[in-house]
């Protein structure tokens, strides 16, 4: 669980007995888009990405019909040119 706790910041629902406590938080290794050979050649095979999974006991887990949000610590590594032009 202490992973989870480093992974994300805010874990909620509008299930009235809140979010089910995981047994445990994980994230893959880092893996690398692949280039789009029938896209327009805009594709950037310097994206990288991770995949985040969260463990739940059987008998504790997610429930149907039911809204849940969670709140993931990130840090973008590479700046972003929000200015129009």
């Amino acid at each position: 669980q202490y992973l989870c706790g480093k992974l994300f910041s805010e874990m909620w629902s509008e299930d009235g007995e809140g979010f089910p406590v995981p047994m445990g938080c994980y994230f893959s290794p880092r893996y690398r888009d692949a280039a789009d050979p029938g896209g327009n050649g805009l594709s950037n095979t310097n994206n990288f990405f991770r995949e985040l999974t969260i463990v739940f006991d059987q008998k504790n887990g997610l429930r149907a019909n039911t809204k849940y949000m969670v709140v993931l610590n990130a840090k973008n590594p590479t700046s972003i040119n929000t200015a129009a032009g």
